[in-house]
């Protein structure tokens, strides 16, 4: 898997610019806080990453409660064992695939932020989360969703290029039965310019499925900073939700 490949050389400069997923992983957790009486004692994460998640979550979660972060990238589990605390007793890292769970084990809280768009079937793979809950078990989930980054597009367009970002779900894909709370948030990152936003992407191991040639990305470049000389803004949109079953 290529993006697989991507993340994993990524992986050391990742969190110095995924301002976004940190924003991402604040916010579900304050929206878990939310959920009345609940108390996880077991944890599945999918697609933990370096660990933005998990850390948020350990600073809320009974000590030593069973926490199983999970990746499909060696080298991001790594750099989460770097930098996730060596000292809760509950803590486990597994390669794991999030679309190939597995039966056995059920926890109470299954968690996952921008993991979800990566996924062949996200509504496949939401299903499997669903039934990796214990009865009463929670399902915790963001995940940019259809609708972001209308800068670029509208750059790409004025510059007559395809629009290379990679499809994301639809935002009626993400609301389950069961739902707690679904919230829609908008978030605006603002980089130097056109190249620096490519480059940061680059630097979180977030390729596109389809990619400019040379010539055109530097017409890209050049109509997307015409647009907006000195500054280019980047707006991401982001489900959360949080289910109950």
């Amino acid at each position: 898997m290529q993006h697989i490949e991507a993340f994993s050389r990524a992986a050391s400069t990742y969190e110095t610019h995924a301002r976004i997923q940190s924003w991402a992983a604040d916010v579900l957790v304050h929206m878990l806080l939310k959920v009345p009486e609940f108390q996880a004692r077991s944890v599945l994460e999918l697609g933990c990453g370096t660990g933005l998640l998990t850390r948020a979550l350990l600073q809320t979660l009974p000590f030593g409660c069973r926490y199983v972060a999970t990746d499909l990238s060696p080298a991001m589990l790594a750099e989460h064992r770097r930098r996730t605390d060596p000292c809760w007793p509950g803590l486990e890292w597994a390669l794991r695939d999030a679309e190939a769970l597995e039966d056995r084990e059920a926890f109470d809280l299954v968690a996952s932020s921008y993991m979800l768009q990566w996924t062949q079937d996200p509504a496949a793979c939401l299903q499997r989360q669903m039934a990796a809950l214990r009865p009463g078990g929670v399902l915790a989930l963001a995940c940019p969703v259809s609708g972001s980054f209308p800068e670029w597009q509208a750059a790409a367009a004025e510059a007559g290029l395809v629009w290379t970002a990679n499809a994301l779900p639809e935002v009626g894909a993400l609301q389950l039965p069961g739902s707690v709370s679904f919230e829609l948030r908008s978030m605006t990152e603002t980089y130097e310019n056109a190249a620096a936003f490519f480059r940061s992407i680059k630097g979180m191991g977030a390729q596109t499925c389809r990619q400019l040639g040379g010539y055109e990305l530097r017409r890209l470049l050049k109509t997307w900073d015409g647009k907006s000389p000195g500054a280019a803004s980047v707006t991401w949109h982001t489900a959360f939700a949080i289910c109950c079953i």
